[in-house]
């Protein structure tokens, strides 16, 4: 199962699943779904995993583990679900006061918006905000006394980023 609640594109052929003697030998490639006839005995079930998602524990007749004992003429099924990551992004305000300025960093709020549109999401410096994976605009309210560097570090100069799956990132 391979849920895919924070922008993820992954689908169940992306995590190749696998049937390996316990006592050792060649992994038995199976395709979800399908039936795979064996032989009785002590199996490990597997899979490729991606780090961009969490794996569950394998359930049903199975081991959290993977491990099953197979006997003759009984079905079996075992499940794993793989769910992919929000990314974080933390953006970090920097105030120089050489020319005698007195504003701080809370003077300056960040946001992150959606590129297609949507609802600025505060920030607060320094500290991660989690996002669905997708394309963003980092933004700050300006001061007209103060002159605003260009965005760096993972995003673009003009603020743009895209934030992948189980990324994490820095402005």
């Amino acid at each position: 199962v391979v849920v895919n609640d924070d922008g993820g594109t992954l689908g169940v052929a992306d995590f190749p699943l696998f049937i390996t003697p316990a006592a050792g030998g060649t992994a038995i490639p199976a395709t979800s779904g399908v039936p795979v006839n064996l032989a009785h005995g002590d199996y490990i079930v597997s899979e490729t995993p991606h780090s961009d998602y969490t794996a569950s524990a394998w359930s049903g007749d199975c081991a959290a583990n993977g491990a099953i004992t197979l006997s003759p003429g009984i079905g079996y099924s075992c499940t794993i679900t793989n769910d992919d990551k929000p990314g974080t992004l933390t953006l970090t305000k920097t105030v120089v006061n050489d020319d005698g300025g007195t504003l701080g960093v809370a003077d300056f709020p960040l946001f992150i918006t959606p590129a297609g549109g949507g609802t600025a999401i505060p920030a607060t410096s320094g500290t991660p905000v989690t996002l669905d994976a997708g394309d963003y605009i980092v933004s700050e309210t300006e001061d007209p006394a103060y002159a605003a560097s260009a965005w760096g570090t993972d995003c673009a100069a003009n603020g743009a980023i895209t934030v992948a799956p189980g990324g994490t990132y820095t402005c």
